[in-house]
């Protein structure tokens, strides 16, 4: 009898290997993969002034109105600088059941000229006499 049960144990604990193990590599269990080319992706800004600062605009990726973690979903890269004037790349990584990279653009824009006014106030022309002999001025 002890030999029968210890059989019987064996045999359960094979067909429930071989159930794990066909399981696992079907897509009963598997999670989806998403591309995060897929998904929503949205900047905080895509035109940004020239500040003397490092600009790097916020990422939001979303994906089937499920707003994404980063670190968790995906991993976010700005191209080097960030800084002066140009256009710099946003690259999103798919970290997880996410897979991929996307990448966006943003630019940063040159600072706005400002406009004095010249007329705001008259200029009141001054006299200094010259060291000569003679009735010499400088405006």
């Amino acid at each position: 009898m002890k030999k029968n049960h210890h059989l019987h144990r064996q045999i359960h604990l094979c067909l429930i290997i071989l159930l794990l193990l066909f399981c696992s590599s079907s897509q009963v269990f598997a999670a989806a993969r998403v591309n995060v080319k897929n998904t929503r992706i949205k900047l905080s800004a895509t035109k940004l002034t020239y500040n003397k600062k490092v600009q790097r605009p916020k990422v939001r990726v979303t994906y089937k109105g499920k707003v994404l973690k980063e670190k968790k979903n995906y991993i976010v890269k700005y191209s080097k600088g960030c800084k002066k004037v140009g256009t710099y790349t946003v690259q999103i990584i798919g970290k997880g059941t996410y897979t991929g990279t996307a990448k966006k653009q943003f630019v940063i824009l040159p600072p706005k000229a400002q406009i004095m006014n010249i007329y705001a106030k008259t200029a009141t022309p001054s006299y200094h006499r010259l060291q000569s002999t003679h009735n010499d001025y400088i405006v």
